[in-house]
């Protein structure tokens, strides 16, 4: 057995061990496994051409959708806090709501409002939040700000929602920004790419 020092920052001792009719293997002092040579090179070039083949942005609704996960988990436990008679909140539920583009060119990011949906039921499923249960209403915008404005108008002001929730898009986003401040109805986990505040 060769025992090999690293320079003293690294400080780590390397075994290498030969294996019949293949090149070197090193382990470093923590049991993980050192590939070198052509068989690490191979393994690469596969996972780039399988990395390759999928669309650009595959994984985005999800991304989203954790992102948003993790925005009510910070948010929702204050509602739970709040006196029962705020809008949106009973004693049993918690009414959030939302726009997105189920019709128009943008319809493909229309899955946002179901799966969230989905997603809280499976939050309900669990107990729901503090005792109560999340109920989601979502709209289809067709990604026109001025639809966003009168229905995201109509969640608040007719549905009593608590909160909106996952609106999608820059422009239908800054339509209802200043609206939601002045009812202050919170605006959580916005899907943009791009969103800069007008302040």
């Amino acid at each position: 057995m060769t025992v090999r020092r690293d320079p003293p920052i690294f400080r780590r001792e390397r075994r290498v061990v030969t294996l019949p009719d293949r090149k070197p293997l090193g382990r470093d002092a923590f049991g993980v496994l050192d590939l070198r040579g052509e068989e690490r090179g191979e393994d690469l070039a596969r996972q780039r051409s399988a990395d390759d083949a999928r669309p650009p942005n595959a994984d985005l609704p999800v991304k989203f959708l954790l992102v948003a996960t993790a925005a009510l988990v910070l948010f929702v436990p204050a509602a739970g806090s709040r006196p029962a008679g705020a809008p949106g909140i009973t004693k049993t539920q918690i009414l959030i709501g939302g726009t997105v583009p189920l019709s128009s060119q943008a319809s493909s990011f229309g899955a946002i409002g179901p799966a969230a949906n989905a997603y809280f039921k499976y939050v309900n499923a669990h107990g729901g939040v503090h005792g109560r249960k999340i109920k989601y209403l979502y709209r289809d915008d067709g990604y026109d700000p001025s639809r966003t404005f009168e229905l995201t108008r109509e969640l608040v002001e007719q549905d009593k929602v608590f909160a909106i929730f996952g609106s999608l898009g820059t422009a239908p986003n800054l339509a209802i920004w200043s609206y939601l401040n002045k009812k202050h109805v919170p605006q959580i986990g916005i899907a943009t790419g791009c969103f800069t505040s007008p302040v």
